[in-house]
């Protein structure tokens, strides 16, 4: 039986609680992800989307640094989020997604891709990511 989300998170609290690690396995965040996936599934508003990413977000800040978030978790969140999308297991209506052209980087050719509004709230800001780089650059230098 796979393990309920609450019960995760209830372990992952805990492991942090006591210090004993505060990673999730990677059977948990697969597992995390896929519930996120089945809440996202159940959302009808950008702002239903907003919350909903904001506070995945802030439960993994509770044990992770942002730049592993942002370098390594996130990136799976998103994956599977274009994999539902893709699967027809997300509602793509008006509110929940957006349709944009954009601007090839290899040929200058312009496309057309229609993404879910997860997409826009489950990531830093390239601010915030460049800012991860230099600290990481930073503590390679001195170590």
């Amino acid at each position: 039986m796979k393990d309920l989300r609450e019960d995760i998170i209830t372990r992952y609290r805990d492991r942090i609680a006591t210090g004993e690690r505060t990673k999730l396995t990677q059977e948990e965040l697969h597992r995390l992800i896929e519930t996120f996936i089945e809440q996202l599934q159940q959302t009808t508003t950008q702002e239903e989307i907003k919350a909903l990413c904001e506070a995945e977000i802030a439960l993994l800040e509770e044990g992770y640094p942002k730049a592993t978030i942002g370098k390594l978790t996130l990136p799976q969140y998103r994956k599977a989020i274009k994999a539902a999308e893709a699967e027809g297991k997300l509602p793509m209506t008006e509110l929940t997604s957006r349709q944009y052209t954009y601007t090839k980087r290899n040929t200058g050719e312009s496309g057309e891709a229609h993404d879910h509004r997860a997409l826009d709230f489950l990531k830093y800001e390239k601010f915030f990511l460049t800012h991860f780089a230099f600290e990481q650059i930073c503590c390679n230098f001195c170590n």
